[in-house]
């Protein structure tokens, strides 16, 4: 099905007055589809009424990094709660451990914590005028395509020059590499969140 608008938004962070402003200006109708690409959670104040939100508006969900910390820790606990294992390991920051408890008392919690974890989407496909068009949280690996990983999905930002391995964000190793949509040569026209830029950046 093709929508008259493809209405995408990104890492709202939980400004849910900025998100609902944007979306306002914007003025979805039904014959518009809207995806986010995840990062919801986290930062601002309000991580469960962005979700709620996104389900309001019937926004597709891609997964990202951010919801995928809380939904780890979230099913580590109910698995120290069985006795399955002793500890929970996932090792969280204040902000999400705020989201978590945001989430946790939210009138729908149960209908947050689904749709983050089971309607979420690895990537969202769609075709407009002949062009494919992908969107995911934070990219798509150049030699893997839209066979990469859903961990990098999520989580990719440069890439070393010669090996294509991905870098740790804040070593020199990370500055002196390239940013993945540099080495991304399609055919696929890519739609990322995750990254900050000064302007628009033009993915083939």
């Amino acid at each position: 099905m093709e929508y008259k608008r493809y209405i995408i938004c990104t890492d709202t962070h939980g400004c849910i007055d900025e998100f609902k402003e944007l979306i306002s200006m914007i003025g979805p109708t039904d014959q518009d589809l809207v995806i986010s690409l995840g990062d919801n959670v986290d930062r601002g104040p309000s991580s469960a009424e962005c979700i709620d939100f996104c389900i309001k508006i019937g926004a597709r969900l891609c997964k990202a990094n951010h919801e995928n910390k809380l939904i780890r820790w979230k099913d580590k606990e109910e698995l120290v709660k069985m006795g399955v294992i002793k500890n929970n390991d996932v090792q969280l920051r204040n902000i999400h451990r705020r989201s978590i408890e945001d989430i946790d008392n939210h009138p729908n919690s149960k209908e947050l914590w689904d749709y983050i974890t089971n309607r979420s989407e690895d990537m969202i496909c769609f075709t407009v005028k002949d062009k494919r068009y992908v969107c995911v949280h934070a990219g798509l690996h150049p030699k893997e395509g839209l066979r990469t990983p859903p961990d990098v999905l999520m989580r990719i930002r440069k890439l070393d020059n010669v090996s294509l391995k991905s870098l740790n964000f804040g070593t020199s190793a990370f500055e002196a590499g390239s940013f993945w949509a540099e080495l991304w040569n399609g055919p696929e026209r890519e739609i990322f969140g995750q990254n900050v830029f000064s302007a628009a950046t033009n993915v083939k």
